[in-house]
């Protein structure tokens, strides 16, 4: 596990592109892989997700940039890039409508998932399938995010 504290954009940047990194030694091609994004809102979750995959140098569908999906639950940027918002999931009834198995177990499908606790208190899924990255940001004070990384698969 990495602690790193970010005060500024620049070095939000160079921790994106570390994660990048460790997506890249942890899949083929940076695909396939699970991103668990855990933090307050408001924390960079999706700011987090934006320069990772800029990091990546993943192409996005034409005119898509990747915005929080707290009312979507799920944006698809490319055909196998993803970033689903739990935060508005209710029950078990609407994490499984959701269809989560089928892009967590896609073999190329890069998935950035915020709120992940909500899959840990059900049995319906398990993101595990693919490598998977578990990141949780800590609101320090209104520049400074603390930012643990790591790899659980």
């Amino acid at each position: 596990m990495s602690v790193t504290v970010c005060r500024t954009l620049k070095c939000t940047k160079h921790l994106a592109r570390r994660i990048a990194k460790q997506i890249k030694s942890a899949t083929r091609d940076a695909s396939g892989c699970t991103i668990l994004l855990s933090g307050e809102m408001g924390a960079g979750k999706t700011t987090l997700v934006r320069l990772v995959i800029k990091a990546l140098g993943r192409r996005l569908d034409k005119g898509i940039e990747p915005t929080s999906p707290t009312f979507s639950i799920i944006n698809k940027y490319a055909e196998d890039v993803y970033h689903i918002d739990l935060y508005r999931v209710q029950n078990e009834k609407e994490l499984a409508q959701l269809g989560l198995e089928e892009i967590t177990t896609g073999d190329t499908n890069l998935v950035f998932i915020e709120w992940p606790q909500v899959l840990e208190s059900s049995d319906l899924i398990s993101v595990t399938v693919m490598p998977t990255i578990k990141i949780k940001i800590d609101i320090l004070d209104d520049t400074t995010r603390q930012v643990c990384v790591k790899m659980i698969t």
